[in-house]
């Protein structure tokens, strides 16, 4: 769907107007100006006649509007609003209509938050746009930054899986901590059985950072208290509201490493240059894997331009998760 479709699913026409009160204004409005003069013999007949036809016009167009009240054709009835089931692509109508100045949200407050459940399961939307990926002061594999670009939305999970949404339980137990203790293999073939896949590591940077390519999901700065790190195992999942992305998405930063479906390639990233293949044709093709875990202890490894590598049959031993995207 491209976002011409979505603009003109985005607007309905309203047509309750309160005719009857628009006409009694526009009356009352003409008595009240005869009123303010001395005499009415002193309005001048020209301007009679021109109130009289304003007056005839008006119960004319009502009339017709009676008679057809669905005639959304009219200007006068044309008021575009965002409608629940297709909210959010940025926030204001103008963007997503393409009548703004640029075409995709600038700045990561452009964009409300909008969550839809599928199969029981939270998933936040994120608009098409742009933003860096990577980091020109990172480590030598997040070199050079480079511009992403989306041209379609896309749904990513709002929180890592968990036990009791994957069925089956990691390292841990808890049927809300992240369903960790999980290979690549088998975190693609359940985001597949969703009718989804793993994220690629652009659209999972994208979704963490924005456009304006924020060190951590909150911001520039690190700030211990809205993430889980530095502790002793995992705990139950959006446990950190205050950490959430600019989309709503949550622990992106610690709890557990996540898988993406990106094979472990230099940058710039290329989509198209066999990092995205979605079967294990060697076992030595490392997958990317991003955003740190619980155990980790030095705030750089947090970042969200930061990336991390294992072996597609790697387990994580109670440090790897995931998280799955749908197309919009």
């Amino acid at each position: 769907m491209n976002r011409e479709d979505i603009a003109n699913r985005s607007s309905v026409r309203l047509l309750d107007l309160d005719h009857d009160k628009q006409i009694e204004k526009g009356f009352k409005s003409i008595l009240a100006a005869m009123a303010a003069e001395k005499s009415v013999f002193n309005i001048r007949i020209g301007q009679l006649i021109g109130m009289l036809a304003v007056i005839s016009s008006v119960g004319v167009w009502w009339l017709s509007s009676r008679n057809h009240p669905f005639d959304i054709q009219s200007p006068v009835l044309m008021v575009d609003v965002p409608i629940a089931e297709e909210p959010g692509m940025p926030s204001s109508l103008a963007v997503l209509s393409g009548q703004a100045s640029t075409p995709y949200p600038q700045h990561n407050a452009d964009w409300t938050p909008v969550t839809k459940t599928f199969d029981g399961i939270e998933m936040v939307l994120v608009p098409a746009g742009c933003f860096v990926m990577g980091s020109d002061s990172g480590s030598h594999d997040e070199k050079p930054a480079h511009q992403q670009c989306f041209d379609e939305p896309f749904w990513i999970d709002r929180t890592e899986v968990t036990n009791k949404q994957h069925g089956a339980y990691g390292y841990w137990h808890g049927p809300e901590q992240p369903r960790e203790n999980i290979s690549w293999l088998l975190a693609q073939t359940f985001c597949q059985s969703r009718g989804g896949r793993l994220p690629t590591e652009a659209e999972w940077e994208y979704a963490a950072r924005g456009p304006e390519n924020l060190e951590y999901p909150w911001g520039n700065t690190f700030d211990g208290n809205k993430v889980v790190w530095y502790t002793f195992e995992t705990v139950a999942v959006a446990g950190k509201p205050e950490g959430a992305s600019w989309v709503g998405a949550l622990d992106m930063s610690g709890s557990v490493w996540e898988w993406v479906s990106s094979v472990y390639k230099p940058y710039p990233y290329n989509s198209t240059d066999g990092r995205e293949v979605d079967v294990v044709v060697n076992r030595s093709d490392e997958r990317v894997l991003r955003g740190g875990s619980w155990e980790i202890t030095d705030a750089d490894n947090l970042r969200m331009a930061n990336r991390f590598k294992a072996y597609p049959d790697d387990w994580g031993y109670g440090l790897i998760g995931f998280r799955c995207m749908k197309s919009y």
